[in-house]
């Protein structure tokens, strides 16, 4: 029990918060959640995304793929994936939450990096995740 929290009695008081937010960012986590009997806990980051742009369009006869744009989305974790109602055609925008890493009794979000459609699931519910394993790809939306 740190020196501040032995004084006022509040386990977040001290540098819970500050080392919390730090770990956070290191591990490119957008959201935390806690949840005890007679507590909860939820801290949210603003996401920093790819910088997309909506009137790219390729100019070549090279051009890739309809599915070679497509984004990969990654676990921010190691744990137990479970979906947030999101399927394939489905519609989303940035930010949006498509799903969860579960750990323990964390839940960390596992959000869309762009506006678009998702276009695969490639984790199933229930089924362990690694860190940065592929669990959606997105097709970006591209303005016309």
């Amino acid at each position: 029990m740190s020196q501040r929290e032995h004084e006022t009695g509040d386990p977040i008081a001290g540098d819970f918060l500050e080392n919390l937010v730090a770990a956070m960012r290191r591990h490119s986590a957008g959201v935390f959640e806690f949840e005890n009997d007679d507590t909860f806990l939820s801290v949210v980051l603003e996401a920093e995304s790819p910088d997309i742009s909506p009137n790219t369009r390729p100019h070549t006869d090279d051009a890739p793929s309809e599915a070679e744009l497509d984004i990969v989305v990654k676990s921010p974790e190691l744990g137990l994936f479970t979906g947030a109602g999101k399927s394939i055609g489905d519609s989303v925008l940035r930010d949006d939450v498509i799903g969860f890493v579960c750990i323990g009794p964390l839940r960390l979000a596992i959000r869309a990096p762009t506006d678009g459609l998702i276009t695969r699931e490639l984790a199933r519910d229930g089924t362990p995740i690694g860190y940065q394993e592929a669990v959606f790809s997105i097709r970006p939306v591209i303005a016309s």
